[in-house]
Formats: C-alpha cells, structure tokens, sequence
C-alpha cells in the first residue's frame, strides 16, 4: 500500500508540471484527478473538475463526470443537477439517463 500511495504522490508532482506546462490540457486534468482521488485529495480534485467544466462548457462527459464524482461523494442534488446537465448538452448517451435515475431512487 504505501508503495502505491508513494508513486501517486510521484505521479501527482508530474501532472503538476504537466499542468503548468499545459493548463487547459482536460486530459491531463482528468488523469491528474484519478490521483488525487487515491490520495484522498478530494477538495482538489473538485477543483479541477470544476476548472475542467470551465474549459469546456459544452463538454457532456465533463458535467457527467462530476456527477459520479458527486454522488460518490454524498452530495446527490448536486450529482442530480450535472446529470440533467450531461443530458442537455448529449442527450443521446444513455449511461447519462441510467446514472440520472439512480441519484433520483436515491433522493426519492
């Protein structure tokens, strides 16, 4: 275990310096998340997946994202509302509706 958590703290300075090189890189940014996550940073990855949705607002999969990231987190009316916003801007995704229906038996 803290062999792992030794190379996602390595990992983490790389996307660090990735990002300073390359700040509106989502890519880097979404990757940079998943590390964060295992470290347990879960304030700052918030931050980048808001930083992301302020990129590209038009981006589907970044509200989608979030929205996992929310729900896992507990915070379900948030989850709820990037869902809806997933859905607006790519309707055709049906994991959208899936994951939408499921924050919503979880409200209800």
């Amino acid at each position: 275990m803290l062999v792992n958590e030794e190379r996602y703290r390595e990992a983490q300075k790389y996307f660090i310096k990735g990002l300073e090189l390359k700040p509106t890189d989502t890519c880097l940014s979404q990757s940079f998340i998943e590390v964060l996550l295992k470290l347990g940073k879960t304030k700052k990855a918030e931050e980048i997946y808001l930083k992301i949705i302020e990129l590209k607002p038009k981006f589907s999969s970044s509200y989608h994202e979030f929205g996992l990231f929310l729900l896992k987190e507990g915070r379900y009316e948030e989850a709820e509302h990037n869902y809806l916003k997933a859905i607006e801007l790519g309707p055709r995704y049906v994991t959208y509706q899936l994951d939408l229906k499921e924050v919503r038996d979880i409200l209800n």
